[in-house]
């Protein structure tokens, strides 16, 4: 909620110590450096509530209907489709985006329509199941090995 670390919380802690004179490292460049830190956590948080609150509540109350419309119908899923799909490709895992596909069909297609009331949940529905379905399909037998390798000891069987 407070932004990007390497893109903003961090170059104002650089900021920060250059501006006092400190060296990282030392308390004094600590104390510049969290400082900086809160008090770009805070405009962060004020510049949300009053852009994104006060003025989003504005903006949507004059935005006509048939223009929200539209954005609910074409806008937020595509750029739902892109953000997955850019997490898709981070993964570079097939079994959890497969398991997530699943979940969100079966809860969509499956779960919803025969209890509408848990239309308001399903996402949490979706990332729970999600979460503890792919804990526990994990492949365990490539952590053991990976285990063993990382403490040096020799692989028996």
């Amino acid at each position: 909620m407070i932004g990007n670390i390497s893109n903003k919380l961090l170059p104002s802690a650089v900021v920060a110590q250059q501006n006092v004179g400190a060296q990282p490292g030392t308390d004094r460049g600590s104390l510049a450096a969290s400082m900086a830190i809160c008090g770009a956590a805070v405009v962060h948080i004020v510049s949300l509530v009053i852009f994104v609150g006060l003025m989003g509540t504005w903006l949507l109350s004059i935005t006509p209907e048939t223009v929200l419309e539209v954005v609910r119908t074409y806008v937020v899923p595509a750029v739902f489709g892109a953000v997955a799909v850019q997490a898709i490709i981070t993964v570079r895992r097939l079994r959890p985006v497969v398991i997530a596909f699943a979940v969100a069909v079966l809860v969509q297609l499956g779960l919803v329509p025969l209890m509408p009331g848990l239309a308001f949940v399903a996402t949490g529905i979706c990332v729970l199941t999600t979460i503890l379905l792919t804990w526990f399909l994990r492949p365990r037998v490539a952590e053991g090995r990976a285990e063993t390798a990382a403490s040096g000891q020799p692989q028996g069987k």
